[in-house]
């Protein structure tokens, strides 16, 4: 129940944060469920973010938490201006997409017992804004050859349409 109400509350803040002016009223972006279509993995020194649908970013950010000492969330990636991203588009803070400027407050821990989410906005198009929330589970190995889905399965692939799951991460040894 305090994961629902966690989540709900957080829901809110970000649409709250996503109101932007249109004209003479306030619009809404429209923010999909925790489990949009994006995928993360661990890179070299940033996390590598890969959307599954085509959108147009304005905003991007991520947030982490450690999940079992009640930290609050962190920001540990911004970034702003405007680009198109194809379905199975990758990029991390070092290969941002051409448009956009991000900046790094720190190096995402990815460790077990760990929250990540990722929320992308668009003010353009259809407006389609997306986020995802990714656990990380007690045992889990995060590796750079995998890519986190936000329901849980790891791929080798970031948008595996058609594609078996590899197994969720609670069977992954530990290595």
């Amino acid at each position: 129940m305090l994961t629902l109400q966690l989540k709900t509350a957080v829901l809110g803040i970000v649409v709250v944060a996503a109101l932007s002016t249109a004209g003479c009223g306030l619009k809404v972006l429209p923010i999909d469920s925790f489990e949009s279509p994006i995928a993360i993995q661990p890179g070299s020194d940033s996390l590598r973010i890969a959307v599954c649908v085509d959108v147009e970013v304005t905003k991007l950010w991520a947030t982490e938490r450690n999940v079992g000492d009640g930290s609050d969330w962190e920001y540990f990636l911004r970034a702003d201006g405007s680009a198109f991203l194809k379905s199975g588009d990758g990029f991390d803070v070092e290969n941002m997409p051409l448009g956009l400027t991000a900046t790094q407050n720190s190096e995402p821990m990815m460790n077990t017992g760990f929250q990540i989410e990722v929320v992308i906005l668009s003010e353009t198009g259809d407006g389609k804004s997306l986020r995802a929330m990714f656990s990380v589970p007690d045992g889990a190995v995060l590796v750079n050859d995998i890519w986190l889905q936000s329901d849980g399965t790891i791929t080798d692939v970031p948008c595996p349409a058609g594609q078996t799951p590899v197994p969720a991460l609670d069977d992954v040894p530990n290595g």
